[in-house]
């Protein structure tokens, strides 16, 4: 980024905003180019234009122009390093976000796009999509809980299920098994995956996650998902009471979450996805300083970062017919219970 540091008398400050495609629509001597390759971009604040490159390519760019001469009427020369919107995850490789890394790629990875609308966000039934949708090995349970902020979820949710809702979902899966009073009926058993419990013997959930929490590898892959928790058991008799009783061998917890890049607009301009550059994105504390500081001084502040938005991953679909949405699930994990049956009546 040498060519950032020059003498302030003879370079103009440089603006961050995104670069998307072929045609261009100016506003005060910025561009937003719309076409083949969604970028970054950064431009001067006089009216010069990045746009794409020789294979219709468009830039995510950090540009440095000197002032002419006023002799030369070619205009000023604009020096542009190029960066990709699919070079995101290489830097959250950089950062120690492996998890985040690896979900992006799985997403950018994807032919053709699909664009995951709002009943499909809350589809029970996954295992009808193809496979290219659905994703169950990046994301562990033993990860998750290696992160303290989504410990209150887990512990709440594996010891307090036992809710009226709980106990309605739990009837709804027992009848759609084949129960009625007096016939033995099994949940859970024969379940070897999150996607299976989902449509079977899940019955309660929590919510982890906030804006608020800490930017790290599990904010870039999650930052708010379900821990979703199935029960393993059969019903039975009491011995004490002659009651029917739906009798816990296990209760499972899970996570999912649906990695999609469809935020209401008004979410997207407010919070985004972080301010990036090839080394990193900007901490919360560094993202306060950049959207308070003046525009034109932000590029000069913050050499070489520029703003990541959902939409920006939306029109990437568009112009490449590129990248897909998908569910994510984690493992099963299979605990004690801490109540030994609930009674079904």
């Amino acid at each position: 980024m040498a060519d950032q540091q020059q003498d302030a008398t003879r370079a103009w400050p440089v603006v961050a905003f995104f670069v998307l495609g072929r045609g261009a629509i100016h506003f005060k001597g910025m561009a937003i180019v719309l076409g083949v390759r969604a970028s970054l971009a950064c431009c001067a604040m006089h009216p010069l234009m990045g746009g794409a490159n020789g294979n219709g390519d468009s830039i995510m760019s950090i540009a440095t122009s000197n002032l002419s001469p006023k002799n030369n009427r070619q205009g000023a020369v604009v020096k542009v390093d190029q960066m990709y919107l699919d070079e995101i995850p290489g830097v959250m490789d950089k950062m120690g976000w492996r998890v985040s890394a690896a979900l992006m790629r799985r997403w950018f990875a994807t032919k053709p796009a699909w664009v995951m609308g709002a009943e499909d966000r809350v589809e029970a039934d996954v295992l009808k999509h193809p496979a290219s949708r659905v994703d169950n090995r990046l994301i562990t349970m033993k990860w998750l809980l290696g992160h303290e902020s989504v410990l209150p979820a887990f512990d709440e949710l594996s010891s307090a299920w036992d809710t009226a809702a709980g106990r309605r979902e739990l009837m709804k899966r027992l009848r759609a098994a084949g129960w009625k009073p007096g016939v033995r009926t099994k949940l859970g058993y024969g379940v070897t995956n999150a996607m299976q419990a989902e449509t079977t013997c899940q019955v309660n959930y929590s919510i982890f996650g906030a804006y608020r929490d800490t930017f790290n590898d599990l904010f870039g892959a999650i930052n708010k998902g379900l821990f979703k928790l199935a029960l393993k058991g059969q019903t039975t008799e009491s011995p004490i009471t002659g009651r029917e009783v739906f009798e816990i061998h296990k209760i499972g917890i899970y996570c999912r979450d649906t990695y999609d890049f469809g935020a209401d607009w008004w979410v997207d301009s407010a919070f985004g996805l972080g301010v990036w550059s090839r080394d990193r994105c900007l901490s919360k504390a560094e993202m306060a300083a950049y959207v308070s500081a003046p525009v034109p001084f932000r590029a000069a502040r913050f050499p070489g970062f520029v703003p990541l938005r959902n939409v920006d991953f939306r029109r990437w679909q568009q112009a490449r017919n590129e990248g897909g949405d998908f569910y994510v699930f984690s493992d099963i994990l299979w605990i004690e219970p801490h109540i030994d049956h609930v009674p079904l009546a």
